[in-house]
Formats: structure tokens, C-alpha cells, sequence
């Protein structure tokens, strides 16, 4: 009796863990200020998988040394490793106030070697993708019906309530679309390898969400992650063909709407104009918005990321320094706000240097490997691999336009791609796979 009440246990608590990790990330972009209902969503989503999903492997403790101390997770802990030993040793002011995201940072962390154990179980990985597509649409319908009809918002943001809306809406629609960006691949294959009303409504709403965003960075992921489907080997054929279908409906949209690319670049500056600063507003009506701009404001922090490199080359300036460093105030002293450099590559390479710099290198690389290399996938579930491959793939490509890594769905995608082929050495638990 014992025994089933532990089984029974251990199985609900892993269950209850995979449901609040696909809410956690889905509503991950929603969360921003403390007294917003996103963070208290978020975090109450995120909190219930740390302690249901530690309750969940408690049972196994003896399989987690061998489990979690796998080589090609070495780089990834040794990452992580020296982001803590940079933190005591170059952060004069330990504290979260000056360092907000620093919570963030470490509990993100947590989500690594947790979902590794969690994704041993195949069924429930495939399930948690489909949950978090699931979750992923809910919010985003909801999201855009209130921005198109509520707030009347010339774009799309992770802000969904009215109060507060004008002040932090804009800030927060990049984040919005990197998560979208991120779910896309798993749509998208999905719907290429079952075809149902479902998956095209998930597919369309996704994809226009993201270019509501009027983000760049969402709209070259996207069409990127299209072109890395073709590049897959195995059913080529078939993503080439949807690929071309896709564009072919994305330029009879284009047609029959008037939103040309030199129109989106308008509207997206439009959106910008009506968010800013009456000063910041007259200076973009004298400019003109182009897709690769080399004068933006971001140039600026990349540059100042890469001279800072340059100063401290080997070990960095240390975690979470950048913002700090470069924080800028108003005439009257208040903090106007902490930039970062909007660029995850160089903002590592100023913080942590060439020591933390290739770890997280390597670890992408190794991600990538470990998918590249799978063959004799079953094709009903081809559609997880290849979405974790492109996926992988859009986030590495958006790392120089976000800072990302510190968050949950770097991890989330990251752990995916190293579970996945453990996953694979076992097929039978695919079985029964839609």
C-alpha cells in the first residue's frame, strides 16, 4: 500500500509540474512588475514546478548522479558554475535591489537539471509541447483581441492589462515575440505532420501574433526558421513545399491588406512614435525606419559591450555589470533605467569574458549536434525533434538581438534539445504518439 501511495504520488506531483511549467512558460512574457498580475501568474506557475517537480524525482535520488552527470552537460554546469563565481567575486553590491534580475537568473537555472530528469518520460514531454502550444494560443488570442479592440494599440505587447499599459506596454513586446518565435517550430512541424483545423488555427494565430509585434527580430526568425526546415534532412520535400505555401500566403495577405514590407516598417514606427516621449516621438518623425539599421541605439550598447570586452577580456566585468555600468539617470539624479546591450553574445563576453564565453558557446554546439546527428526518427513523432532543432536554431540567431539566457525558455529549449535524444533510444514510449 506504501508502495502505490508513493507511485501515485510521485505521478501526480510530475503531472501537476508539467501543467505549471507549461503555464510558466507560456506566461513567462507577462510577467514584469511586481504588482502586475503576469509576474504573480508567473511566478505561482513557476514555484508550483520547482516543488512538484522536485517531489516528482525524490523518489529516484539514487538515478540523479548518474542522470545529470552526463559529459555533454558539462559545459552548460560549468556555465552556470562561473556565472555564480562571478557574482561573489566581481558584484560589489550583492543585494536584489541592485540587481533585479538576479532572482530570475538562478531560479531559470533550476529549470536545466530538473527538466532533463522530468523529460526522461517521453509521453509527458510530447504532452507538456502540446499544453504549452495550447496555453501559448489561449494567451495570444486574448492578448491580441484586447489590444486590437481594447487598448486600440498599434502593436502587439506582453502587457495585458489596461493599467499601466501606455508606460511599460511597448518594453515588453519584444519579450512577447522571442517567446513566440520560440513556439513557432513546434507549431509549425506539428501542422505539417498532422493536419487539422486545430493545428492550422494554432499555426495562424502564432504566426500572426508575432508580426503584430512589428518586432524584426520575430520577423527574420521567422522566415529563418522556415529556411533551417528545408535544410533538415529526412522530409525535406515536404517542408519545402509548406515553406513555399506559407510565403505564397503571406504575400496574398500582403496583397489584399496593402502592408507592404515599407508599410510594416511604417506602422512599426508609428507604434513607436505613439509610445515614446514627446522627445524621443519628434526625433523618429524625422527618421526613417529600416530593416537592417545600424544607428540604433542598440549599436550603441553593442559597441560599448565589445570595448568593455576588450578591457577585461578573460574574466569579464562580471553578472548583471553591463546594465549597471551603463544605467542611465535623469537631470534630477532619479534612475531613468538599466539598458542592457540587446545582444547575449557580446553582453557574455563583456560580463563573464572569454571564461564564460565558451562554455555557453559550446553548449549551444553541442545542442546542436546531439539533434543534427539523430537518425530513424518515427515519423508521427518527427514533428518534437524537428521543432526542438529549429526552434534551438531561432534562439541562437535571436541571442544577438535579446538577452535571453537568464530566462525560462532558454532552458526550456536547451534542455529539450540534450533530453530528446535520450528520449530517442527508446522508441516504444512514442508508440502511441498522435
Amino acid at each position: 500500500m506504501s508502495r502505490l501511495n508513493s507511485f501515485l504520488t510521485r505521478t501526480l506531483s510530475v503531472e501537476i509540474a508539467w501543467i505549471a511549467l507549461s503555464l510558466a512558460i507560456a506566461t513567462w512574457p507577462f510577467y514584469l512588475l511586481l504588482p502586475g498580475l503576469g509576474e504573480r501568474v508567473f511566478v505561482l506557475c513557476f514555484a508550483l514546478f520547482l516543488v512538484f517537480a522536485g517531489r516528482g524525482v525524490v523518489d529516484c535520488r539514487h538515478e540523479l548522479i548518474p542522470a545529470l552527470m552526463r559529459k555533454e552537460y558539462l559545459p552548460a554546469y560549468l556555465f552556470v558554475i562561473y556565472n555564480g563565481f562571478s557574482y561573489i567575486v566581481f558584484v560589489p553590491d550583492r543585494t536584489v535591489s541592485g540587481h533585479p534580475d538576479l532572482i530570475n537568473l538562478f531560479l531559470s537555472f533550476l529549470i536545466f537539471p530538473i527538466l532533463l530528469l522530468m523529460s526522461r518520460d517521453k509521453k509527458r514531454y510530447r504532452i507538456c509541447l502540446e499544453r504549452l502550444i495550447a496555453v501559448t494560443v489561449l494567451f495570444v488570442t486574448i492578448v491580441t483581441a484586447e489590444h486590437l479592440f481594447l487598448f486600440d494599440s498599434l502593436y502587439l505587447s506582453g502587457w495585458f492589462t489596461r493599467e499601466g499599459f501606455s508606460e511599460f506596454g511597448y518594453s515588453t513586446k519584444n519579450q512577447l515575440a522571442f517567446s513566440l518565435i520560440l513556439v513557432f517550430p513546434f507549431v509549425y512541424s506539428r501542422f505539417v505532420r498532422h493536419k487539422t483545423w486545430y493545428h492550422f488555427l494554432s499555426l495562424s494565430v502564432v504566426v500572426f501574433a508575432a508580426l503584430y509585434t512589428f518586432s524584426r527580430m520575430a520577423v527574420f526568425s521567422l522566415f529563418g526558421a522556415l529556411v533551417v526546415f528545408c535544410l533538415i534532412p529526412g522530409n525535406r520535400k515536404r517542408y519545402v513545399y509548406h515553406a513555399v505555401a506559407v510565403l505564397l500566403i503571406l504575400a496574398l495577405a500582403s496583397l489584399l491588406t496593402g502592408i507592404t514590407p515599407e508599410r510594416y516598417l511604417e506602422l512599426r514606427r508609428t507604434g513607436q512614435i505613439s509610445a515614446s516621449s514627446p522627445e524621443t516621438a519628434e526625433i523618429l518623425r524625422g527618421g526613417k525606419e529600416q530593416w537592417l539599421d545600424l544607428n540604433l541605439d542598440r549599436m550603441k550598447y553593442a559597441q560599448e559591450a565589445l570595448k568593455g570586452f576588450l578591457e577585461r577580456p578573460l574574466f569579464g566585468h562580471g553578472i548583471m555589470s553591463f546594465s549597471a555600468n551603463h544605467a542611465e539617470y535623469r537631470p534630477d539624479g532619479s534612475l531613468l533605467r538599466r539598458p542592457s546591450s540587446h545582444n547575449d553574445y557580446l553582453q557574455v563576453l563583456y560580463e563573464l569574458g572569454l571564461i564564460g564565453f565558451f562554455p555557453l558557446a559550446l553548449f549551444l554546439l553541442v545542442c546542436f549536434w546531439k539533434l543534427w546527428k539523430i537518425e530513424g526518427i518515427l515519423d508521427d513523432v518527427r514533428w518534437v525533434r524537428d521543432g526542438q532543432l529549429v526552434s534551438l536554431s531561432v534562439l541562437t540567431i535571436a541571442l544577438n538581438a535579446i538577452n535571453a539566457y537568464e530566462t525560462v525558455p532558454f532552458w526550456f529549449v536547451t534542455a529539450g534539445a540534450m533530453a530528446i535524444p535520450r528520449m530517442l533510444e527508446r522508441r516504444d514510449d512514442w508508440d502511441d504518439a498522435p
